[in-house]
């Protein structure tokens, strides 16, 4: 058997995508492969793992040791960087791991586990999840092309990384997916009664949001999309913003509550928080809104609303591009909120083109299948291990 580590570099106080496609991924290894996972900072995907009988370990502690060590001098740091990169070859030795699999960027990770891997002789692979843009620096560069596999998420990624010089032949395209047997089978709440429960009322549209509260996910455009609607249209709308804050995004979060004021949309624009129950939350939906003004790696929120139903309006830019077609949902300019005000009255007007919209959507999904995802992973930890 072997076994895998999984590094979640994540340490931000949120979680996101990136934590779902890893619980997805290793949750559904064959049984030759054994996962073991670690993450930066404790967060809910830490006990559903140990659920799952995963081994996990969590560096809380360890995290704050070591970013106190990395100030000071450049001396000083070029040290503790040294001390970082042994104790996670130890740490890779002594848990018996057969290949490193970081679950962030090959941006991240490059310099302490890449190399400890290196020093230990076991494989290190990288999904890339974002960070689209050209690396400045050649020495990064170099380093980035060292991992044995790079996983992009999309063809806005590849292409990225081809720039920054990847070669082409490490890099395997694995589109994530949804387990969309287990999701066609699920039970789900009442659509009535998570409505009443959210206050829609009878004739109502319920559009949602998805996403944890940062300006680049573009609540903002949002805001302002639906400011741009009529007094009238706005009553027949109520907009659920689903998502964490987090603590590094509050005066983000108040900027956007100053504004909905300032427009006078309080009753259509509502705030949810972070919840757990989103499959439930879209099933009921009418609409599934994405915003994201740089483009988003790929969206899983986007695939998220196409597979429940929903008439999805996405930014046209990045991943969302590579999964919505013509039948299967609507793009906008995020940098022109009016093209998403337009969009957003043309579905509030048009409950029979909605219904056509949401029932492609459910198509299109068909087309990203977790199963898929995990077959391309595994073949390519085969190739590196046998």
């Amino acid at each position: 058997m072997k076994r895998i580590l999984f590094v979640e570099l994540n340490e931000d106080g949120t979680v996101g995508g990136s934590h779902g496609i890893l619980f997805d991924l290793v949750t559904r290894l064959p049984s030759d492969f054994e996962p073991v996972v670690l993450f930066y900072e404790d967060n809910p995907w830490v006990g559903r793992l140990r659920g799952e009988g995963i081994e996990v370990h969590v560096w809380d502690a360890r995290r704050r040791e070591e970013s106190a060590s990395l100030a000071g001098s450049r001396w000083n740091t070029a040290k503790a960087m040294g001390g970082l990169i042994a104790y996670r070859r130890a740490f890779i030795r002594d848990a018996d791991i057969d290949m490193v699999h970081l679950n962030n960027s090959p941006f991240q990770g490059w310099d302490d586990w890449l190399l400890a891997a290196r020093w230990a002789g076991v494989p290190c692979v990288v999904y890339a999840m974002g960070d689209a843009h050209r690396e400045p620096s050649a020495v990064k560069r170099w380093f980035m092309r060292q991992f044995d596999r790079v996983f992009p998420l999309s063809r806005l990624v590849m292409h990225s990384l081809i720039d920054n010089e990847i070669p082409a032949e490490r890099m395997v395209l694995t589109y994530p997916g949804l387990d969309l047997e287990a999701l066609s089978v699920r039970p789900y709440r009442p659509r009535d009664e998570v409505r009443d429960e959210l206050g829609v009322e009878p004739g109502q549209v319920l559009a949602v949001m998805v996403g944890n509260v940062r300006r680049w996910k573009g609540q903002h455009v949002v805001v302002e999309g639906v400011g741009g609607l009529s007094s009238e249209q706005r009553a027949r709308l109520v907009l659920l913003l689903v998502g964490d804050i987090g603590p590094l995004h509050g005066d983000y979060a108040d900027e956007l509550r100053a504004r909905i004021a300032e427009l006078g949309i309080g009753d259509t624009v509502r705030f949810t928080g972070r919840r757990e129950d989103v499959p439930d939350l879209l099933e009921a939906a009418d609409v599934a809104i994405h915003a994201s003004i740089m483009p988003e790696p790929f969206g899983l929120v986007v695939l998220e609303g196409l597979t429940h139903g929903c008439a999805v309006v996405a930014a046209g830019a990045g991943g969302p591009v590579e999964m919505i077609d013509e039948k299967a949902g609507l793009l906008y300019d995020p940098a022109k909120p009016a093209e998403l005000t337009e969009r957003l009255a043309r579905l509030l007007d048009d409950p029979e083109g909605r219904a056509r919209l949401g029932a492609a959507a459910r198509v299109r999904a068909r087309d990203f299948d977790i199963r898929d995802h995990v077959r391309l992973i595994v073949e390519t930890y085969r190739e590196l291990l046998d």
